[in-house]
């Protein structure tokens, strides 16, 4: 039973092993098949139940995605939920203000004392600094030689695998909210840089835009620390 494969290159691109994967994909199905009887139920419900969780428009196979979604990012995840946990510090929720970016948003981040807008993809797995900026920072020593951690693969627009140099750094400010272990990979050229993705984005409990409003509304995880 095998409702959703991935390729090599696409687990790769998210910093996930295939070995990890497929442990991730065999608990999601036992979560789906341990509610069904699955045993009890005679060749033709079994073949109905492997049909219908490969409908991708069922719900069954939507509980499945779901299910694998979660297990894969608790379980599998290598670059930044692995090598670090981002801490986010300031009130319970918040709202930041967007700037429109043509279709986009943009939205200000503080490294030290240094502002820059970085456009707001939640689509994109991890965030991104130029290249430029990133001398910038270390000319005003807010990136230090130990502030540099293993380099990583990404994927670009093209598909194309792309190795890239990566930063953790502390003292990162959206709105009234302080983020600590944040890692921006830093982008090969000047134009692909300032990008806030869901790595930031998932540090939260909740994020919301408001098109209205034009603000980025966050809601602080609950420390039960």
């Amino acid at each position: 039973m095998v409702p959703y494969m991935v390729s090599e290159d696409d687990l790769k691109s998210s910093n996930i092993t295939s070995d990890c994967f497929c442990k991730a994909h065999a608990e999601a199905l036992i979560k789906i098949v341990s509610k069904m009887d699955f045993e009890n139920m005679t060749t033709e419900e079994q073949y109905k139940l492997v049909i219908d969780m490969m409908d991708e428009h069922s719900t069954l196979h939507a509980e499945y995605i779901h299910n694998l979604s979660v297990l894969t990012e608790t379980m599998c995840k290598r670059s930044v939920s692995s090598s670090s946990s981002i801490s986010v510090k300031g009130p319970q929720k918040g709202d930041v203000a967007l700037a429109r970016y043509g279709s986009m948003y943009r939205v200000k981040l503080t490294i030290g004392n240094s502002s820059k807008y970085f456009t707001v993809d939640t689509g994109a797995e991890n965030s991104f600094i130029s290249k430029s900026y990133s001398r910038e920072l270390e000319d005003m020593d807010l990136i230090l030689p130990n502030n540099y951690i293993e380099s990583a693969e990404y994927q670009d627009a093209h598909g194309k695998t792309v190795m890239h140099k990566r930063v953790m750094l502390n003292n990162v400010k959206i709105g009234d909210f302080t983020l600590n272990n944040v890692i921006f990979a830093i982008a090969n050229n000047d134009s692909a840089g300032f990008l806030l993705g869901k790595d930031i984005l998932n540090a939260f409990q909740s994020c919301n835009i408001n098109n209205a409003t034009y603000t980025l509304e966050l809601i602080r995880k609950i420390d039960t620390k």
